[in-house]
């Protein structure tokens, strides 16, 4: 199973996009009457249906005291490792009553949640030498011309452009969690993130295979859409016992999810890592999801002096600082695209150098 002691075999590229994330946890980015409801450890099968079934009752029970309103009630329902939660749409006094059960550890109300975009700035190919270098103002990259090979990211994005040539046919379609949305990376965040991971010309792990898990369209996802994804790629690594040569990218964020935190730790517990963006607001990633997880690895950025980026997310949560600033990499389209175009991107490198920029907690709070 990965842990922080096996840093030295995986490397976090940290890239921006054009415009600011919102502020999370703001209510502009609240889903009227809609809610995560997670349960408590050790719920087995049985009972999870059982509450089901009781909540459904409710809603009936509920639903001739509403006029001209069409609660949905449970639209979905999460079971993975120790964590079990739904996604409902539930009037007041159903929720209260969920509130109130004893089945229950958290209510939280369903958020949007956005891909990390930050501002760009053209001609700059610095986060390959960064990432194989000591000191900054190096030029070249120097790399294990097998670097990935035997290993699988998955990209937890937009939608990556499987057939892009730059992959080589290492790019695949793994599960869209977006309903009624194409395979197609639309919006190109996905494809720019698995160029920075895999690509052949500009990834850091050149041999690695690339799984596409889309939970992104044209704009911002719900962290009920979220966690499906999630589920999924757990349960996909396990069922191809892939645990100890998998790493999970995620570079999105919003308001702080008591279940999305949850989930990040059942991944954990299967002996998954994921490596996460800690956010682009230049505030303290603890008050993000799932850049407050404890259980994967935070990556902020820095530019190609390697100071911390003034719009980087810092504090505490923060493990590890990665290039987030003029990046290059891939476009759908077969085009590439100039500058820095996303942020922090992750990648495993069995066998790589010391990692470069492993600080202390202390350095990564501001003054």
């Amino acid at each position: 199973m990965f842990s922080f002691k096996t840093l030295a075999s995986l490397l976090v590229a940290a890239l921006p996009l054009g415009n600011a994330t919102p502020q999370a946890g703001s209510a502009a980015n609240l889903v009227p009457d809609k809610y995560i409801v997670t349960l408590k450890d050790g719920i087995s099968a049985n009972d999870f249906n059982f509450h089901l079934n009781w909540v459904r009752d409710v809603q009936v029970a509920r639903a001739g005291r509403r006029r001209g309103l069409n609660f949905r009630g449970v639209e979905k329902t999460y079971g993975v490792g120790n964590f079990n939660a739904y996604a409902g749409h539930f009037d007041e006094h159903t929720l209260e009553a969920i509130r109130r059960n004893a089945d229950v550890e958290s209510v939280e109300q369903q958020q949007v949640y956005h891909l990390h975009e930050l501002t760009t700035q053209k001609d700059s190919t610095h986060g390959l030498a960064t990432v194989s270098h000591r000191e900054p103002g190096a030029t070249e990259y120097v790399y294990d011309s097998s670097a990935g090979e035997g290993s699988t990211v998955y990209v937890l994005d937009s939608g990556i452009q499987v057939d892009h040539p730059e992959f080589e046919g290492r790019a695949f379609r793994g599960y869209n969690a977006v309903k009624d949305a194409t395979d197609e990376d639309v919006q190109g965040h996905g494809t720019h993130v698995a160029g920075i991971v895999g690509s052949k010309t500009y990834g850091v792990a050149k041999k690695t295979k690339l799984v596409d898990v889309k939970m992104f369209h044209d704009a911002g996802s719900t962290n009920a859409i979220i966690l499906d994804g999630i589920e999924w790629t757990i349960k996909d690594i396990t069922a191809k016992q892939i645990q100890n040569r998998t790493v999970v990218n995620m570079s999105f964020g919003g308001g702080n999810s008591t279940a999305l935190n949850k989930i990040i730790k059942t991944a954990y517990d299967a002996g998954i890592l994921c490596v996460i963006s800690s956010g682009n607001m230049g505030v303290d990633a603890s008050d993000w999801s799932p850049a407050s997880s404890p259980d994967g690895i935070t990556v902020g950025a820095i530019d190609a002096n390697w100071r911390l980026w003034d719009h980087s997310n810092h504090g505490p949560v923060v493990h590890i600082l990665a290039p987030g600033v003029d990046v290059l990499s891939l476009a759908p389209g077969n085009r590439l695209r100039e500058g820095a175009e996303l942020l922090r991107r992750l990648l495993m490198l069995l066998g790589w150098p010391p990692i470069w920029q492993l600080l202390k907690t202390s350095t990564l709070q501001r003054s």
